[in-house]
């Protein structure tokens, strides 16, 4: 995604990579995507909260993105 995102994996791990690509729903011409701060807290429950906090700046840049890409 952008230099923002670049490090995500590098935090959570390789094995925690699965949820990538992320899940976009397209329908009637617009895209739909659940917020990245839900997104991930579901797809990482094991995550502590330390670790949450470590990619905190993660769920807004992955938004800015999916709005700037599906404009």
């Amino acid at each position: 995604m952008g230099k923002t995102t670049e490090s995500f994996v590098d935090k959570i791990g390789t094995e925690n990579a699965i949820l990538l690509p992320y899940t976009v729903l397209v329908e009637d011409g617009k895209a739909y995507a659940l917020h990245p701060k839900y997104y991930i807290a579901l797809s990482y429950p094991l995550l502590s909260m330390g670790q949450f906090m470590g990619i905190s700046s993660i769920p807004d840049a992955i938004d800015r993105k999916l709005k700037k890409i599906f404009r």
